[in-house]
């Protein structure tokens, strides 16, 4: 999903669970957006969530 998808789909404040580590429920952390998704030089898109320093990849974010 590029950048502009996830801004499209989801609206700055859309909670969704962030796992620190995809896939593994144990590392899951309810989360609400608090930017828009950008993409990195390398092709990663990130976007900044409640509680956690930094961008996280959208692709370690599942939609509520």
């Amino acid at each position: 999903m590029t950048a502009q998808q996830f801004n499209d789909k989801y609206p700055v404040g859309k909670p969704f669970t962030y796992f620190s580590i995809k896939g593994i429920p144990s590392t899951a952390k309810d989360v609400e957006t608090t930017s828009e998704a950008w993409e990195l030089g390398s092709g990663d898109v990130v976007v900044k969530v409640t509680g956690v320093s930094g961008g996280v990849s959208v692709e370690h974010l599942e939609a509520k």
